[in-house]
């Protein structure tokens, strides 16, 4: 099945960072590059990524790093809270402590 979507009312978030990728892009890449390798990201593990940063709300790595932008910051790393923003996201529910360990 082919198709495509379209909205008038659709938009695309920005980054007011240089060298600031989009996270979900970034893993993917990520799998890309380390299949058949030792260190292969599994399916299961990109889609688990993807509901956790859906709760976070975020989609740029700067929107999870701490503000001097070294490290993940630790309510993003443990999932403990969401990020707030004025941007819509869909509800997701906070990953369990399973998911948080793969």
């Amino acid at each position: 099945m082919q198709g495509t979507l379209s909205s008038a009312k659709w938009w695309l978030p920005t980054t007011k960072f240089d060298f600031d990728p989009p996270i979900m892009p970034s893993l993917l890449d990520a799998q890309r590059r380390a299949r058949n390798t030792p260190h292969a990201i599994s399916d299961k593990v990109i889609r688990h990524a993807n509901l956790v940063r859906l709760f976070l709300r975020a989609t740029f790595l700067s929107d999870i790093l701490t503000p001097d932008m070294t490290t993940i910051a630790d309510w993003a790393l443990y999932a403990t809270q969401q990020r707030q923003t004025t941007e819509v996201y869909t509800t997701q529910a906070p990953p369990s402590s399973q998911m948080l360990q793969q």
